[in-house]
């Protein structure tokens, strides 16, 4: 196939084409949209469910959610879900514990050198936050706990971040902190490999 001699923009413009129900691309609300590849806008019915009441620390006020859909009854539905609730006298929020966790997982050759890698995990911890927290300026450590797999060592990362939810932020932070982590004690532990997602919490 020959390459195509069109620029993206064009390339987009034709695809856009295609999509009936996408707004015009030329328009100038496109200049603050920080998607990929973007063709335009569609435009999807919106309407309001509720109210749900919430209660909680601190006391919270009863809310409304907007909710864009094509699907008949789906707002009705939800309503009812909410007068349900609040018949029972609403939902009750109690903030336990604020985090954002990974799970990286180290491999080892054998068990015996993954329990020496566990146990000298804590003498390591603030060197594996100041790698963490060198990656943001919001994500902050809180905890490090390990556990033994066979011949891995699984590791649940807990951070707080600001008032972001985090989930990219905590991946960037965990792989550069093992990554220095592994470069600086491979040798000493006989660390194999990591991977950023051990699957285990």
């Amino acid at each position: 196939m020959a390459p195509d001699s069109r620029d993206k923009t064009q390339v987009l413009h034709d695809l856009a084409d295609k999509f009936n129900h996408a707004a015009d691309l030329q328009s100038g609300n496109l200049e603050n949209v920080r998607i990929e590849n973007c063709i335009g806008f569609c435009k999807v019915p919106l309407g309001i469910a509720g109210p749900l009441r919430l209660a909680g620390t601190p006391v919270l006020d009863d809310i409304y959610a907007p909710l864009a859909t094509y699907e008949a009854t789906l707002i009705a539905s939800c309503s009812r879900g909410c007068k349900a609730f609040n018949a029972s006298g609403g939902i009750h929020i109690e903030t336990l514990t604020n985090g954002m966790s990974r799970g990286p997982v180290f491999v080892f050759q054998d068990p015996g050198r993954a329990v020496i890698f566990a146990q000298a995990l804590p003498g390591m911890q603030n060197a594996f936050a100041r790698w963490a927290e060198a990656t943001s300026k919001h994500v902050r450590l809180k905890t490090i706990e390990p556990s033994i797999i066979g011949s891995q060592v699984h590791l649940l990362c807990t951070y707080s971040c600001g008032s972001a939810a985090g989930q990219n932020m905590v991946t960037k932070a965990t792989q550069y902190a093992c990554d220095m982590l592994r470069e600086s004690f491979a040798d000493q532990y006989n660390i194999l490999d990591f991977f950023i997602e051990g699957s285990w919490c």
